[in-house]
């Protein structure tokens, strides 16, 4: 269980939950499948058109899928869902007051002697014949649907595309039922690669499609494209200058980040929301930091020393961290351990977590050990049977779950601004990896530090400002919210005066 859980909101739009619409996400996929057969034109091309003025407030940070190479700017409040199947990626983008849902897919075709205009007629006649009657080699020959709109030869940041807005009505009455609201589906299809496909699909009530239209294709105008290769040899270099810098750490640098957490020393951090005013800020949740040297065995309180195995007598480094957050009346609390041996060659963590709801709890643990290259994952869950696993390291890059907790401290010690790029196991997936962290040196704030972090390439940028003395001044969270040092005494004032569990 993450300590923040990445939760990205659900897809509760009524009028989109018939199975048959979950089924036209994939209309793009299969008419860049069927590229190769005939396509029936249900309407023929309009001119080009600008897109449709709207005013739409933007998140400050662009969602990137650096799977796709993509950026793209959403809207504030906008939730994101992102799913992998094999090589295939998936981005759903809900409205923030869900009336509407975008699908992002990229598709690979081996030809690549059709047109983008023939790419979005297939997928235009896929999407109509869902409701209608389609050919064995791929023909749309009736339908129930209509095009409502047709826009070619669009010249967009991203490149040339095409877009095609279809009307697909709903089930038809019957057994005193009325008929359900039609859909709206728009595809707007770019060519960032040949042979490669990206579809951004809008889903939407067809009453609602009038105001929604201009929004849509705002979104996309701001929609760009990477080169893969170059985005590939980027991270490269990310890597490798992650690796330069851990060979120049030594281990009075460990030693040194350790006593900043050392028992006596212990760092209280508060999650918060901040208010407009600041007076009213919402509390969320709190970790509690501690480090020291010690013995692998300590991983496990609730082991007598008495019964340690030699492998648990291994020393080396040891990182707790005990942490609470509370979501709507549900309390999560977690309890990771971490040991690092001094040489970096083995590793091992302990998760436990529980969670309390409406007076039952659920716990479910996580034990992990790497000896070298070799990584054994087992999960504990609060029900069904254990799941044990090997996630692959491949490469140069990888730091441990303790070098990655303390990471902002240990680039601190060299104080090296750059791009850096690091493989990392991390639980929410069960897979190993890359995060990067940009460090760079304020220009108007002599001796604050900013480390931009991507966990992961799905994840939304976090910011994490350092003073001079290499302390943490704040972590800023994408969805607002903050991480931020506390008094263990003006803690407790804080979720008392809130009214929140400190049991």
């Amino acid at each position: 269980m993450p300590i923040l859980k990445a939760g990205a909101g659900s897809l509760c739009m009524e009028s989109l939950k018939m199975e048959r619409n979950r089924l036209l996400v994939l209309a793009s996929g299969l008419a860049v499948a069927m590229l190769g057969r005939g396509t029936c034109a249900a309407q023929s091309s309009q001119p080009a058109q600008s897109p449709k003025t709207a005013v739409v407030t933007f998140a400050p940070d662009p969602y990137r899928i650096d799977g796709l190479g993509l950026s793209i700017q959403l809207p504030e409040g906008s939730t994101t869902q992102l799913t992998r199947d094999g090589s295939k990626t998936t981005s759903r983008i809900l409205a923030p007051d869900q009336s509407w849902l975008i699908n992002i897919e990229s598709h690979q075709s081996s030809s690549t002697e059709r047109s983008l205009a023939e790419v979005t007629d297939a997928i235009r006649d896929q999407a109509l014949g869902s409701v209608g009657r389609m050919s064995d080699d791929g023909r749309l020959l009736s339908t129930r649907g209509g095009v409502l709109e047709r826009q070619s030869g669009l010249n967009l940041k991203g490149g040339a595309a095409e877009r095609v807005y279809v009307l697909i009505p709903g089930a038809p009455a019957e057994q005193g039922r009325t008929q359900a609201t039609a859909t709206v589906h728009g595809y707007t299809v770019f060519n960032p690669a040949p042979g490669r496909y990206v579809t951004f699909q809008l889903l939407v009530p067809e009453p609602a499609f009038k105001n929604v239209a201009p929004i849509y294709e705002s979104i996309i105008a701001t929609a760009s494209f990477v080169d893969p290769a170059k985005l590939g040899a980027e991270r490269q270099q990310a890597v490798a200058t992650g690796a330069s810098l851990f060979s120049q750490l030594t281990s009075e640098d460990y030693q040194a980040v350790l006593d900043t957490y050392a028992k006596g020393k212990t760092r209280m951090d508060r999650l918060y929301q901040p208010s407009a005013t600041g007076a009213d800020d919402t509390e969320l949740g709190y970790k509690r930091i501690t480090a020291w040297k010690g013995q692998r065995g300590e991983l496990d309180a609730t082991r007598e020393r008495a019964r340690w195995t030699q492998t648990d007598k291994e020393s080396g480094y040891v990182l707790k961290l005990e942490a609470r957050i509370v979501d709507a009346g549900v309390i999560y609390d977690t309890i990771s351990m971490f040991f690092l041996a001094e040489d970096r060659s083995t590793e091992a963590w302990l998760v436990r977590g529980s969670k309390r709801e409406k007076g039952s709890v659920s716990t479910w643990t996580e034990t992990g050990a790497r000896d070298g290259n070799n990584m054994t994952v087992r999960i504990d869950p609060p029900s069904g049977p254990s799941q044990s696993f090997k996630p692959m390291i491949e490469g140069e890059g990888y730091i441990n779950r303790l070098e990655s907790a303390l990471l902002p401290d240990l680039l601190m010690r060299k104080r090296l601004p750059g791009e850096y790029g690091f493989f990392v196991y991390q639980s929410e997936s069960g897979t190993i990896r890359l995060r990067r962290d940009s460090l760079t040196q304020s220009d108007d704030r002599a001796g604050l530090w900013t480390l931009t972090t991507r966990l992961n390439d799905d994840a939304q940028p976090q910011t994490t400002l350092m003073n001079e003395r290499a302390e943490l001044v704040r972590v800023e969270l994408p969805e607002g919210r903050v991480w931020e040092p506390t008094k263990l005494d003006r803690l407790v004032s804080l979720w008392r005066r809130a009214g929140l569990p400190l049991d």
